[in-house]
């Protein structure tokens, strides 16, 4: 009995181990995806795109294809498919001003706030460290996907 009961005792010391570098391993992948996350986003070489928008008054799908900013160094292009009425996308583009980048290396995340010289528009953009994303604009929150260009 008593060298099942040191075995079992070690198996569980091991198990133990087990999840402590498990939850290591997870939180140096969050880390490292969080780094290069942060230089993605400081190159300025990068696009959102939106699969979801949801307001006070409703909650919807959308397309990426159709919903997104490319980000391109110092310009920006927008294409988003009007909520109300049409589905018709309206486009925008222009130079990029205000550009404000803070990080939380606790948490794992960026902020981020700019504005387009063509359009008189505050845009506020959350992002996680797994490159979700969300984008207020104006009384509109869009979610979805920081990816490369």
């Amino acid at each position: 009995f008593g060298l099942c009961w040191i075995s079992i005792v070690g198996n569980s010391q091991d198990l133990k181990l087990d999840k402590k570098e498990k939850k290591e391993a997870r939180k140096a992948e969050r880390l490292k995806d969080y780094e290069a996350l942060g230089t993605l986003l400081e190159s300025r070489k990068f696009v959102f795109e939106a699969d979801k928008v949801s307001s006070q008054m409703f909650n919807n799908r959308i397309s990426p294809d159709h919903n997104y900013i490319r980000f391109d160094t110092l310009s920006a292009f927008i294409q988003f498919e009007r909520i109300i009425k049409s589905k018709k996308p309206l486009t925008w583009e222009g130079n990029i001003v205000g550009w404000e980048l803070e990080k939380n290396d606790k948490k794992l995340y960026y902020d981020l706030k700019f504005n387009i010289s063509t359009v008189i528009q505050n845009y506020y953009m959350f992002i996680n460290y797994d490159s979700s994303a969300n984008l207020r604009i104006g009384g509109f929150m869009y979610l979805g996907y920081i990816r490369q260009l």
